[in-house]
């Protein structure tokens, strides 16, 4: 692993990327997530699977080959995030890092807001800034022991919120009239869906994403206006065809 810097490192390729933040409120107890496996492997397992199912991996910004992973002491205590919308004033706080043309992820060392394990701005039209929060108490507990390991619940997360920040939405909720008409492949496509809520607990048969191309991921494009994130810069190129 690599060691700590409180500032982002030169990149080893240039243009767009998804910058890791270890952050740490005032008065939090810091344990070195940055400089141990815990959130490289978990990224690397999430992204693994990625690339099992679009051929693609997430362009993470990396020094000397290693995960770019910037320590923020932050100004505030976990109470006064808190005391307003916890991930804003986060954001707030994290935006006056110097980092420039990347969208950046956080991991924060504290506990998450009552609905919510992670959070991330969504852009309503340019792929801009953007910027996504993993909460790590009752949320990532349980990350992936090594870089090959298959994904679980906590490493889903932070794929779940970069990508929000390509401009993917929630897939809809299943009805209880659906679940009548639907073959159990379509159900589990619906409810296993990367971008669907509150079923993770149903998925035995692992996490898909978009598989049908029908809600923001389609190689095609979209008949309407929504954000296709398969156009996203963060994303490596296309497999050829």
């Amino acid at each position: 692993m690599s060691t700590r810097s409180l500032v982002d490192r030169p990149d080893d390729f240039a243009g767009q990327q998804v910058h890791v933040i270890y952050a740490v409120p005032r008065d939090g107890a810091d344990q070195q997530f940055d400089v141990t496996s815990k959130i490289p492997y978990s990224l690397a397992a999430a992204n693994n699977w990625l690339q099992g199912q679009i051929g693609r991996k997430v362009k993470f910004d990396t020094f000397q080959g290693d995960l770019d992973i910037t320590f923020v002491q932050l100004p505030r205590t976990d109470a006064e995030y808190a005391s307003g919308y916890k991930t804003y004033q986060i954001q707030l706080d994290l935006n006056r890092l110097q980092v420039v043309g990347k969208n950046l992820l956080a991991f924060y060392d504290g506990p998450g807001t009552p609905a919510a394990c992670g959070e991330s701005s969504i852009p309503s039209g340019p792929f801009d800034r953007q910027f996504s929060i993993v909460y790590r108490d009752g949320c990532w507990s349980n990350p992936a022991p090594t870089p090959t390991s298959t994904p679980n619940y906590s490493d889903f997360i932070a794929i779940h919120e970069i990508f929000h920040a390509f401009g993917a939405n929630h897939t809809p909720q299943i009805t209880s009239a659906q679940t009548l008409q639907i073959s159990q492949q379509e159900y589990f496509f619906l409810a296993c869906d990367l971008m669907y809520i509150r079923q993770e607990n149903l998925c035995t048969t692992g996490k898909y994403l978009d598989p049908l191309g029908r809600f923001y991921y389609n190689p095609a494009g979209f008949a309407d206006s929504r954000v296709n994130a398969y156009y996203s810069p963060f994303l490596t190129p296309p497999p050829a065809k």
